[in-house]
C-alpha cells in the first residue's frame, strides 16, 4: 500500500485518538502481519516510526516507508469480499483490525481513497467479521424499500 499525498502534502497532529483500520493476517493468537509489507504487530501495542525525517516526508508525493498505512473506513464491498474469501478457506485468512492513530501523532489523510499515513499506530482488536457482516447485511436489507 502506497499512500499518495499529491494535494495533501502537509501533515496534521491528532488532537485525539483517530479510529482507523488495517487488513492483516494472523501469525498466532496475539501476533498479526500486515497484508502488504509483512510487518508484525501485537494486539494492544503502540508502534512508532520516525526513521524518515519529517521534511523528507513532506517533500514527497508518495509515502512508502517511515509511516504506518491504514484506512479511515472500509467499504461494505471490501468487507464482503474479505469475508467471502475467508469462507472459501482462502489462505492466508484476512482480518480487519481496528487500530488507532494516537493523540499527538503526525498523520496525513487522503479523502479520495480514505487512507491514512501516520508515524504512530496502536493495534486495538481484531474485528469479528461474521458479527459485522450479519449487522451490515441486516442494515442493508432494512434500508431497502
Amino acid at each position: 500500500m502506497c499512500f499518495n499525498k499529491f494535494l495533501f502534502k502537509e501533515y496534521s497532529i491528532a488532537n485525539e485518538d483517530k479510529l482507523c483500520f488495517k487488513i492483516m493476517t494472523k501469525k498466532n493468537k496475539n501476533t498479526l502481519e500486515s497484508y502488504i509489507f509483512g510487518f508484525l504487530y501485537e494486539i494492544g501495542k503502540t508502534y512508532e516510526d520516525d526513521s524518515v525525517p519529517i521534511d523528507v516526508l513532506n517533500s514527497k508525493n508518495s509515502l512508502e516507508g517511515g509511516v504506518f498505512h491504514s484506512y479511515s473506513q472500509i467499504q461494505f464491498q471490501d468487507l464482503y469480499e474479505i469475508w467471502a474469501d475467508n469462507k472459501k478457506v482462502r489462505l492466508p485468512l484476512l482480518y480487519v483490525v481496528e487500530c488507532s492513530i494516537p493523540k499527538g501523532a503526525r498523520y496525513w489523510f487522503n479523502p479520495e481513497d480514505h487512507t491514512f499515513a501516520s508515524n504512530k499506530i496502536r493495534i486495538d482488536k481484531v474485528v469479528d467479521l461474521d458479527k459485522l457482516m450479519r449487522y451490515a447485511i441486516g442494515k442493508e436489507l432494512n434500508n431497502k424499500d
